[in-house]
């Protein structure tokens, strides 16, 4: 199966991103009445924490969304068997900067422990956090690496 071009992998990981952010976009829009059901069901003491929680979700949602469409512009790339671009370097590297953001917001209520009330909590906050970090650590290689390529794409071209 074809990597780049129309018709390809490429394009149909695209159509998959794309639906993954409309999704986003609405669990983002419904996360107030979505937040209170789960509270309910689940019958969690919220007492003094529901603002931060929500504020929390919403930055780190925006940010995620962000990213998301970051990679639909990747995957375009893609599609037009041109992956090797600058633009392509500097969506990655705006992705890796927005996942450290994120990894930073995940990373003050850990240093800031009167936020959270229990390991649990703590643990979470942690995974998302280490997550956001290794990802952005692999986005800024591969912007490094997109980098180099885009260099020596250049370089060829200006020798033919």
């Amino acid at each position: 199966m074809k990597v780049t071009g129309k018709k390809s992998l490429g394009s149909f990981i695209k159509i998959v991103i794309q639906f993954v952010f409309i999704i986003g976009i609405i669990l983002l829009i419904t996360l107030p009445s979505v937040t209170n059901y789960l509270i309910k069901i689940w019958n969690l003491d919220m007492r003094g924490f529901k603002l931060p929680t929500a504020l929390l979700f919403y930055i780190t949602g925006t940010l995620v969304l962000k990213i998301i469409y970051n990679f639909i512009g990747l995957f375009d790339s893609l599609k037009q068997n041109n992956p090797f671009t600058m633009y392509t370097v500097e969506r990655l590297k705006n992705s890796a900067i927005l996942s450290i953001i994120i990894f930073s917001i995940y990373l003050l209520p850990i240093a800031y422990s009167a936020f959270i009330k229990n390991v649990m909590e703590m643990i979470f906050f942690f995974i998302i956090g280490g997550i956001f970090f290794v990802l952005a650590i692999a986005l800024y290689i591969l912007a490094e690496l997109f980098k180099q390529a885009v260099q020596y794409k250049e370089e060829n071209e200006l020798t033919i």
